[in-house]
């Protein structure tokens, strides 16, 4: 049996590519594709892929016959790698579960077979080595695949995968946000600071000044429903990596900590000298942001015109 990489994505997920890639040039092993849904206009090949196994017309309704299928036809892939969203860990559970393989959520480095990850709230970092097969789970945003050759083509098989007992009834809508939190290069992040959902127009006006993305605490998405969970950034939110983050009336609790701790510069913004976000930040302000961000909005557009 030769081993071999397994990465699994759609069309929307083309970055996770670039995870197997960091593990094929450590481990010398081939990379094998399976792709779910359309596959039109995308040559794998390019990316060092050998075989894709395209699913037509699939998605992840329902992840349970797509693990039971990657269990009884991929046995010999060595690493298992996924985008990280909510389906995609639906199905590494059931993955894990059924080849009994562990699951590794969000690697910082890859030297397999050693891993790190965060831990403790980003506050510390955990070393792991797994000499079997593993499955991996990765934000696709952070990685830009190579491209190792023009034109070389992938050998791409049709499969199918028996339906599950889940059925689709219904489409509904969904307005398309232009938040893409993980790819921003700047980010303002607002916080429980703000007495009202109007007064968040004072960091809007900020992000728009800075040309920056909008961010949020869990209290503003999940409780206070001030803004979408594409803004929310935390462990249960979205994990960032701006090369600036500024964090305005944030407390700075662990949950929103292990979402930006691989930020850049970090500016923290508090009327409360002692928030636990002012010992893991590079620059902290002791002000009112009410009185702060009119002004710092009025210099950054003087600075810039």
């Amino acid at each position: 049996m030769r081993l071999m990489i397994l990465v699994i994505l759609d069309k929307g997920n083309l970055g996770i590519i670039g995870v197997a890639q960091e593990v094929m040039e450590a481990t010398g092993l081939t990379i094998n594709a399976l792709l779910l849904g359309n596959h039109e206009g995308i040559n794998l090949g390019d990316y060092g892929v050998s075989k894709v196994y395209a699913i037509n017309g699939s998605g992840l309704i329902d992840p349970a016959p797509l693990a039971r299928f990657i269990t009884n036809n991929f046995n010999d892939a060595k690493y298992i790698i996924m985008p990280d969203n909510k389906v995609y860990r639906t199905l590494s559970g059931y993955l894990s579960g059924l080849m009994n393989i562990p699951v590794i959520i969000n690697p910082t480095d890859f030297k397999p077979p050693s891993f790190k990850v965060n831990a403790v709230g980003n506050r510390a970092i955990m070393e792991l080595e797994v000499q079997r097969p593993v499955i991996i789970v990765a934000q696709a945003a952070r990685f830009k695949p190579k491209q190792y050759s023009q034109g070389n083509k992938a050998m791409v098989t049709n499969v199918s995968v028996e339906p599950g007992s889940l059925k689709l009834i219904n489409v509904e809508g969904k307005s398309i946000s232009n938040v893409r939190i993980e790819e921003a290069d700047i980010i303002v992040a607002v916080g429980r600071g703000f007495k009202s959902k109007d007064d968040l127009k004072l960091a809007i006006d900020l992000a728009e000044a800075l040309g920056a993305q909008l961010g949020c605490s869990r209290p503003l998405a999940a409780d206070l429903k001030w803004l979408s969970e594409e803004h929310w950034v935390g462990l249960s939110g979205h994990r960032v990596k701006p090369r600036l983050y500024i964090a305005v009336g944030i407390s700075g609790q662990p949950q929103h900590l292990a979402g930006m701790m691989e930020s850049g510069v970090v500016v923290v913004i508090n009327i409360d000298k002692n928030a636990p976000f002012f010992k893991y930040c590079d620059y902290g302000v002791v002000e009112d942001l009410y009185r702060l961000l009119p002004a710092l909005t009025r210099k950054i557009k003087e600075r810039r015109r």
